[in-house]
């Protein structure tokens, strides 16, 4: 996991067509390595973060396992 960082979320506004507001999440980077060069490379993505992991184990819908 990295630290936590600033983001600004954006989502459906009402009078306009969207809203922005800041956030602070908390990253999940993988790290992986090309099995032909060894060459090793840390990525992440905008939505993979521990608050929005926590909120869909919480929903409790079919198939995900509250935690």
């Amino acid at each position: 996991m990295g630290e936590k960082v600033s983001v600004v979320v954006s989502y459906p506004g009402g009078a306009y067509l969207y809203a922005y507001e800041p956030e602070t999440v908390t990253p999940i980077f993988l790290k992986t390595k090309c099995r032909r060069c060894g060459h090793e490379c840390k990525v992440t993505d905008p939505v993979l973060t521990v608050e929005y992991l926590n909120g869909i184990a919480k929903c409790g819908k079919p198939g995900i396992a509250p935690v």
